[in-house]
C-alpha cells in the first residue's frame, strides 16, 4: 500500500537482533513492559533500561510506553499516587489494600515514564500529529501527480478551486512564502480533497481505511480537533487520554 510504504520508510528500525531493538519492537506490537519482560525472559528493570535507550535514540516515545499499559492499571496507579505519593513501596501497599494488586505489574515502568504525564503526552502528541499530517500531505500530492501529471496539472485538476484560493491567499499573506500554495493546505483541506478525489486517493490507504470512507473522513475531523487543542495550548483545552488513544488507533487504521 502506498501510505504503508511511506510509514515503513520513515519509521523503520534497523538491527532487530539487538535486545533494545527487540524490546522496542514488542512495544510497537502492543505489549506492555511486563509482557515484554515475560516474552524476552528478562527483568522489567532491563526492559525499562532498553526502552529508555530507544527513547533517547528517538525510535519510540515516552508516551508509547505509558499508553501500552492497560488503562485500568494506569487509573489505579494514579489513584494510589494521589493518596500516598510516588513512593513505590507505598503504592504497592495501597494497591494491595484496595484489591488492585494486578496494577502493580507495570508500576516501576509507569513511574519512570509518567512524570509529568500531561507534558509528555502533549509533546508526543505534537510529534505524532506532525508526522501524520506531513505523511498524508505528501502522499496526496504524489498520488495526484501520478493521476493528473506534474507541473500545474495536478494542482488545478486534483485540488478544488476553493482550496486553491484559500492556499494562495495564505501564501500571499506570508512574509516568507513557501514555493507552492499547496504547502498551506490544512487537515480540513485534505479532507475535502479526499472527498472529491476518493477514487484516486483511496488506494494510498491500507485496506481498512481504503474501504471505509466514512470512518476515514470522520477520523480526519477528530484529528483536526485534536490538532487545534495541541497547537493552541493558550486556549486551555488540553487533549485528553482518549484523544491520545485515538491517535494511536487512527494511525494503525490508516495502514492496516
Amino acid at each position: 500500500m502506498f501510505l504503508l510504504q511511506w510509514f515503513l520508510a520513515i519509521i523503520s528500525l534497523s538491527g532487530h537482533m539487538a535486545r533494545k531493538h527487540q524490546a522496542a519492537d514488542l512495544l510497537e506490537q502492543g505489549l506492555s513492559p511486563c509482557e515484554i519482560a515475560r516474552e524476552m525472559g528478562i527483568s522489567i528493570n532491563s526492559v525499562t533500561q532498553y526502552l529508555c535507550t530507544r527513547i533517547g535514540e528517538g525510535a519510540i516515545r515516552r508516551s508509547d510506553v505509558v499508553f501500552s499499559i492497560q488503562r485500568d492499571h494506569r487509573v489505579a496507579i494514579e489513584q494510589a499516587i494521589a493518596q500516598v505519593g510516588q513512593t513505590e513501596s507505598g503504592i504497592l501497599r495501597w494497591l494491595a489494600r484496595n484489591g488492585l494488586a494486578d496494577a502493580s505489574s507495570n508500576l516501576r515502568a509507569y513511574l519512570v515514564f509518567r512524570d509529568p504525564l500531561h507534558q509528555v503526552a502533549r509533546g508526543d502528541m505534537y510529534e505524532r500529529l506532525t508526522f501524520l499530517e506531513t505523511v498524508l500531505h505528501q502522499c496526496v500530492k504524489e498520488k495526484l501527480i501520478a493521476k493528473y501529471g506534474d507541473g500545474e496539472a495536478w494542482w488545478r485538476q486534483g485540488v478544488p478551486l476553493s482550496i486553491r484560493k484559500d492556499c494562495q491567499g495564505l501564501r500571499e499573506a506570508d512574509i516568507e512564502p513557501s514555493r507552492h500554495p499547496y504547502s498551506y493546505t490544512t487537515v480540513v483541506h485534505l479532507k475535502e480533497i479526499f472527498e472529491k478525489q476518493w477514487a484516486v486517493l483511496a488506494g494510498m490507504l491500507g485496506p481498512k481505511a481504503g474501504s471505509d470512507r466514512k470512518a476515514f473522513l470522520s477520523g480526519l475531523d477528530r484529528l483536526n480537533g485534536i490538532r487545534n487543542r495541541v497547537m493552541h495550548p493558550v486556549r486551555d483545552m488540553p487533549p485528553t487520554e482518549e484523544d491520545f488513544e485515538f491517535l494511536h488507533q487512527y494511525q494503525d487504521f490508516l495502514v492496516s
